[in-house]
């Protein structure tokens, strides 16, 4: 359905942030911005049931490859190494929302 709403490259250059991005309707929405030019920001790597945000990520960049990432979490930076797709970044939990407007900007530049 959200197909027919949507025109080709319609988010080209945009950032897109879908909460809810891993499973049902918001993975389908965050695919369908992707898909269309939109850039995709994972927020969060604990995700509760289903699939966590380093593999969210890994599947974004499986289709999207140029994709910006960046992480958000409270608890497992000590894996951005091992779990984090390449050029992405990670932002640990606290922080102000003029550094996450930030990190996009550097991201997209």
């Amino acid at each position: 359905m959200i197909d027919s709403i949507l025109e080709p490259n319609e988010f080209e250059g945009r950032v897109c942030i879908v909460t809810g991005a891993t499973r049902g309707i918001g993975a389908a929405i965050a695919h369908q911005f992707a898909g269309r030019g939109g850039h995709i920001v994972v927020t969060d790597i604990d995700l509760g049931l289903g699939p966590n945000g380093w593999e969210i990520a890994r599947r974004a960049r499986d289709h999207f490859p140029n994709a910006p990432v960046i992480y958000i979490t409270g608890k497992a930076a000590g894996d951005y190494e091992e779990e984090g797709v390449p050029e992405s970044r990670i932002l640990e939990k606290p922080f102000h929302i003029d550094v996450l407007v930030d990190m996009i900007s550097s991201v997209l530049n």
